[in-house]
């Protein structure tokens, strides 16, 4: 299904190279097939096409991320906040790659600020927790799992499970 996605959107940038959305949605599929150098690419072109959609900018972020580019991930994602502040996804994905890069501090930071966004995110609870079970920190763990299963019970066991295995 992604492979015949990618075929009719490199159709249509063959009729208009300048359309942005199509070349988003190109990377989309890329990411699809775990292609992640021909998703770069294509967030890249998007975003040359339309420099002020930061939902481009957090895909491209995650990419970078996943291809081990950890400081341009993070300065994709930080350029993404900087055009959308209230961004809570892009937030979450700045903590998560900081939380992975061991710079737990700012970790905090990006996903507090998620969280003073949108309060009850599960995504962002999640990942706040997970970064205390790194960290090793058991009490703020299960003071975030609280919060957690208040929202989402699937996601409440999971991060039970590792505070359980700390």
């Amino acid at each position: 299904r992604h492979e015949q996605a990618v075929q009719a959107y490199e159709r249509a940038i063959a009729l208009d190279k300048d359309d942005a959305a199509v070349w988003e949605h190109l990377g989309r599929s890329w990411v699809a097939l775990n292609r992640f150098g021909k998703a770069l690419t294509a967030f890249e072109t998007s975003a040359r096409l339309k420099p002020d959609e930061a939902r481009t900018y957090l895909r491209m972020g995650r990419v970078l991320a996943a291809l081990r580019q950890t400081d341009k991930a993070i300065d994709v994602l930080k350029h993404a906040i900087r055009l959308l502040p209230d961004y809570v996804s892009a937030h979450i994905a700045l903590g998560e790659i900081y939380r992975d890069a061991a710079r737990y501090d700012e970790a905090v930071v990006e996903l507090k600020a998620a969280l003073a966004l949108s309060a009850k995110n599960s995504d962002a609870l999640m990942a706040l927790g997970m970064l205390h079970v790194k960290r090793g920190e058991k009490d703020a763990a299960y003071e975030v799992l609280r919060a957690l299963q208040a929202v989402d019970t699937t996601r409440g066991a999971k991060l039970s499970d590792a505070i359980f295995r700390m």
